[in-house]
């Protein structure tokens, strides 16, 4: 280790030379952390023309629903049936969203709506 000073002010640092894991060094054995999907979960709460289901608690409030627009997420009915649809827009202040669904999806209101995120 050593002290170099920075500029005629005379501020010092601390660099570090050689192997080891000190900071800079850019030493250590650390294992990378993978990241955890997050699920979301939300309801159906209306059902709209042309395949389109309003959404509910799926975003916060102060949460911006354009960024998420364009990702494809799940509706689980009744039973063991699962439609496919698409986030296309936001729906009021309230953190709803307008979700597309594919061609041939039913769904009910009050259905469970799911959003993985990795």
């Amino acid at each position: 280790m050593r002290l170099a000073s920075i500029g005629a002010a005379g501020r010092s640092r601390i660099v570090v030379e050689g192997e080891g894991g000190g900071v800079g060094a850019g030493g250590g054995d650390k294992k990378k952390k993978k990241a955890k999907a997050v699920v979301r979960t939300g309801g159906v709460e209306k059902i709209k023309d042309d395949g389109v289901v309003v959404v509910e608690r799926l975003f916060k409030q102060c949460e911006n629903v354009k960024d998420y627009v364009g990702l494809m997420l799940v509706v689980k009915g009744e039973g063991k049936v699962e439609v496919r649809g698409e986030i296309v827009a936001g729906f009021g202040k309230a953190g709803k969203c307008k979700v597309k669904m594919e061609e041939g999806g039913v769904c009910a209101v009050g259905d469970k709506v799911i959003l993985v995120l990795e």
